[in-house]
């Protein structure tokens, strides 16, 4: 229902950062169910505050669209690593293994633990804990993602009855019955398939149809992983044996408890090492991204000014309080950041830049003049008796003709009459750039 772009997010004073922006899709943002279901998403984010877990910066609405503003992770998807692996032949190392594993599931668990703002907990499952929303940076980190599909005693919208929701090969026993009810542990059979596909380097549950594929998940037909890896380690086929319980009761009571398992079993590799192996198993990848990344670098900042003049988000009543005028502004710079400069498509095979429905512009900054301008105020092109000034380009007053005595000719266009407002933007000689008069913005 979404499509996940690069952008850039900049504050007041022009400091960019780079960003994931996550962007719902035009027909789904003319559904209720979808429109509460991103909003449901973002809310439950904001709750979840830990180093493994994506990290949700704001939610802007603009020109009828929702984008979340997420932390940008450089890296690769877990399931993009494993593939790679397979397909080099090379097995992940136990000490890599178990520092991704155990640290999406320490971020797992900060989800299932995670409180309103009174303390009430919010009872999250996650329901699509796959490979593809474990995010593991350059950096070393693997971070969960995607709670779009969530369980939780808060959402807006709730999944109607006989609807499943996540991806079947990673579905546990209870989410496929009449009655499911899902909890914490529901998660944890999910890393068990994770972890095992990890360790094989395959699907565990694979069929030539989903009856297949539910029938596997629903008599427990779980090979171990040892019996496809040779040398692998038989301490690994406890621990996934233990997550992948038929029944949620003897299963890992929680994912920290799983984690610590596994922290207790292996030795963890360092970030440094599981950074070095993301970078190896991803060069082509990261490659082709840090050209985009480069690209959106190199791409002009408006200013604060320009930014609030030219998004619709930021109209401001004179009466609005400064702070909910600031607030404004912050919100017009992240969309000019994100709709203005160009966003390029991480999803979908990685194609570039949006799409036409995005298609707002953000003013440019004119090139200085060839002179500099007179130090009076250049009159604007018209006048108006308006207290609140229009924000307007720069305006540029009529050659002058000088006469051979040196006195320049009398013009009345350098006169500015008693009604006419002053250009709200003037060429400082000295500094060499564009300037704002502050009396057009009190």
């Amino acid at each position: 229902m979404a499509t996940v772009h690069l952008g850039r997010l900049v504050s007041d004073f022009g400091v960019g950062r780079l960003v994931a922006v996550k962007r719902l899709h035009r027909h789904c943002a003319a559904e209720p169910d979808f429109v509460s279901m991103f909003l449901d998403e973002a809310r439950l984010a904001a709750r979840i505050r830990h180093p493994h877990v994506v990290s949700l910066l704001d939610l802007v609405s603009h020109n009828d669209e929702l984008y979340m503003i997420l932390e940008y992770v450089e890296g690769e998807t877990l399931a993009k690593l494993v593939s790679s692996s397979a397909q080099a032949g090379e097995p992940i190392p136990d000490r890599i293994v178990a520092a991704v594993m155990a640290g999406a599931l320490h971020g797992l668990h900060a989800a299932h633990e995670a409180r309103t703002e009174d303390g009430t907990p919010l009872g999250i499952v996650h329901r699509d804990f796959t490979p593809q929303n474990v995010l593991v940076g350059t950096d070393g980190v693997a971070r969960v993602a995607d709670f779009g599909i969530a369980k939780a005693a808060v959402r807006l919208q709730h999944t109607r009855e006989g609807q499943l929701k996540g991806k079947l090969a990673y579905m546990a026993p209870e989410q496929l019955g009449a009655n499911a009810a899902p909890d914490r542990r529901t998660d944890i059979f999910s890393a068990g398939v994770v972890l095992w596909e990890m360790l094989a380097r395959q699907r565990l549950f694979e069929g030539e149809n989903d009856g297949q594929i539910v029938m596997k998940i629903l008599t427990g037909a779980v090979d171990p992983p040892s019996d496809h890896v040779r040398g692998l380690d038989p301490a690994w086929d406890a621990i996934v044996e233990r997550a992948l319980a038929l029944s949620p009761d003897r299963r890992y009571p929680t994912a920290r408890a799983m984690a610590e398992a596994i922290e207790a079993t292996f030795s963890p590799a360092p970030p440094s090492e599981v950074g070095a192996w993301v970078s190896t198993s991803a060069a082509a990848a990261l490659g082709v991204r840090a050209g985009w990344v480069a690209e959106i670098e190199r791409a002009p900042i408006a200013t604060e000014t320009e930014a609030t003049t030219a998004s619709p988000l930021t109209t401001e009543t004179p009466a609005a309080p400064p702070g909910r005028r600031r607030t404004a502004a912050t919100v017009g710079l992240a969309v000019a950041a994100i709709v203005a400069i160009g966003a390029v498509a991480l999803a979908r095979g990685g194609a570039r830049g949006a799409d036409e429905s995005a298609a707002a512009v953000a003013p440019t900054e004119p090139a200085p003049p060839a002179e500099p301008a007179p130090a009076e105020p250049v009159p604007a092109a018209s006048a108006s008796t308006e207290s609140e000034p229009e924000p307007m380009a720069p305006a540029r007053s009529a050659p002058r003709r000088v006469p051979r005595g040196g006195a320049r000719a009398p013009s009345t266009a350098a006169q500015p009459s008693a009604t006419a407002k002053p250009s709200c933007r003037y060429y400082d000689a000295e500094e060499k750039i564009w300037k704002f008069r502050v009396e057009c913005y009190k």
